[in-house]
């Protein structure tokens, strides 16, 4: 059987982080692995998941750190919840570093301890 992994993504255009996890997608041995893909419905990167076969999950994410952020956040923090909650992935990827608090938050209030990996590609000061 194979170990289901959710990778989190909340950009829906095409750009570098988007085509390094599209070309990872690619190349996962699908009878080892069974990727899903939470990420903005409607996009071209949405589309382009869809066209290779993978399955995805709706999920629009807000930057945490924008000012409006506190008054929505919470919504794709629940929706993000139930995902793991109805996927129960072995673990979760999140394809960039902005949307690890949402995973973060989501992954705490489950209660299902699922281990997180973080992709980061930003240089990051201390």
């Amino acid at each position: 059987m194979a170990t289901r992994i959710l990778y989190i993504h909340g950009i829906g255009r095409i750009g570098g982080a988007e085509r390094d996890l599209l070309t990872m997608l690619r190349a996962l041995d699908r009878d080892r692995w069974e990727p899903y893909v939470a990420c903005p419905p409607g996009t071209p990167f949405a589309e382009r998941l869809a066209n290779d076969g993978v399955p995805m999950r709706s999920l629009s994410l807000v930057a945490w750190r924008k000012w409006y952020a506190p008054a929505i956040r919470w919504r794709a923090v629940r929706s993000l919840r139930a995902m793991v909650r109805d996927l129960l992935p072995a673990i979760i990827h999140v394809n960039d570093i902005w949307w690890v608090p949402h995973t973060v938050t989501a992954v705490r209030g489950s209660r299902l301890g699922r281990p997180i990996v973080a992709h980061v590609r930003q240089e990051i000061e201390p």
